[in-house]
């Protein structure tokens, strides 16, 4: 963490980024709690070709201290149990594929 390695990140080029957050709030999108750790989410999804999301169950309907992005741009949402309709509907709106 920190401006090093954020500044080092920008030096790398990933297929995939696989993150956790906080919580996925319906209306704020994907949620943290670490100032430091969001920027270098932030920083590392622009580094990707593909985002994977890995969540559990308890992560849906959670707000954090910060708004870490969109769905808009997460590839893949990887959870332990098949979400609400309304959560399905959502990703497929965005174009976020779900494994669960």
């Amino acid at each position: 963490m920190g401006s090093v390695a954020q500044n080092a990140l920008q030096n790398y080029y990933v297929n995939m980024a696989i993150m956790s957050c906080k919580g996925l709030s319906f209306d704020n999108g994907i949620m943290e709690s670490n100032e430091p750790e969001s920027e270098f989410k932030r920083r590392m999804i622009k580094q990707a070709e593909m985002v994977i999301l890995l969540v559990d169950h308890t992560k849906f309907n959670k707000t954090g201290f910060i708004k870490l992005f969109d769905f808009s741009d997460i590839d893949y949402i990887v959870t332990d149990q098949e979400p609400d309709p309304n959560w399905l509907e959502l990703f497929n709106t965005h174009n976020v594929k779900v494994i669960y």
